[in-house]
């Protein structure tokens, strides 16, 4: 944020922001934000409003694309997120709520890479707010994945101690082991990995030795060697997390537009490659299709294969 005189910005001055945030990330010029991050008494109910209007649309029940949803609520998702102002988590809540793809559809990929920040930069002191989410079935499964991480944020900031969080996380745990819920169970046990353990909890196991984990986000081995890790070296805890005094909301806009960037052009590039190699084998009565092994087991913290730059645990893993 910049340090000029705070002054009352015009509503048409308010207006065009909005309307400005509108663009595809990483074109929404840093004036701009920067207005947003200047002014929050005056942009944040203006977002509020902008966020309810396009939650009650999606709450309708005709269809609606993301073409017709556009990028402000995506956009201002990071700019919430750096100003952790406590006005807007009823309105992120009820946008987390919206069925089957509709979080999607208003927040994009923000959903997996920042939404855990934003729940725990917004909640306050309500917590319980965040237990209900994760245990409400019909709500979309990496939301619930993005509330249920955001404890750990609340155990960095002192909210939470390590001990309730887990208990938290168990509680749920204990719920889809008996149901049984084998998705759900997944996502709480690859989450209850990056606590604190010396020896695997009861729960954990059952989990496991009832199939209830998918064994492309983690196996037991797997799990035990990264619980152990944070048990030895605390500061393992939250060497995957975006610390919230670290949060810049234009850097990060910036990053993601540069990383849209290279998916496009690598998602152009296949596409010519595999067409011209089409071209050159059609005509040969010999050509047969390489055997390839689609299925090879990605380890949780090697590379995403699909170019992103993260780890696949944290990215194509939660799939």
């Amino acid at each position: 944020m910049t340090d000029e005189p705070i002054r009352v910005l015009s509503q048409q001055e308010v207006l065009q922001t909005i309307v400005e945030l509108d663009k595809v990330a990483g074109e929404v010029s840093d004036e701009a934000l920067l207005r947003v991050l200047n002014y929050p008494e005056q942009f944040v109910p203006a977002i509020i409003q902008k966020m309810e209007a396009t939650c009650e649309l999606l709450e309708k029940p005709f269809e609606t694309s993301e073409e017709d949803v556009g990028n402000a609520c995506f956009n201002a998702l990071f700019l919430l997120t750096e100003l952790g102002d406590q006005r807007a988590f009823d309105v992120v809540m009820r946008a987390a709520r919206l069925r089957r793809e509709g979080p999607f559809t208003l927040f994009g990929d923000a959903v997996t890479e920042i939404l855990s920040l934003t729940f725990a930069r917004l909640c306050g002191e309500r917590v319980d707010a965040l237990e209900e989410l994760i245990s409400d079935e019909k709500v979309n499964e990496y939301v619930r994945w993005a509330a249920a991480s955001s404890l750990k944020y609340l155990v960095l900031d002192g909210r939470l101690t390590i001990d309730q969080a887990k208990e938290k996380l168990f509680v749920r745990l204990d719920q889809y082991v008996k149901l049984p819920d084998p998705d759900l169970a997944t996502f709480l046990v690859s989450e209850l990995m990056g606590y604190p353990f010396e020896e695997m909890p009861e729960l954990v196991k059952q989990a496991f030795e009832d199939d209830l984990v998918d064994p492309r986000h983690t196996d037991e081995e797997e799990w035990l060697s990264e619980a152990q890790e944070v048990f030895r070296d605390p500061r393992a805890f939250e060497k995957e997390l975006i610390l919230p005094t670290n949060f810049d909301a234009v850097e990060q806009l910036a990053k993601w537009k540069e990383m849209s960037s290279r998916e496009t052009a690598s998602d152009d590039s296949d596409f010519f490659d595999d067409d011209l190699q089409d071209d050159e084998n059609v005509f040969d009565p010999d050509y047969r299709e390489p055997i390839r092994n689609e299925h090879r087991k990605v380890g949780r913290n090697e590379p995403c294969p699909c170019g992103s730059g993260k780890k696949y645990k944290k990215c194509c893993g939660r799939a």
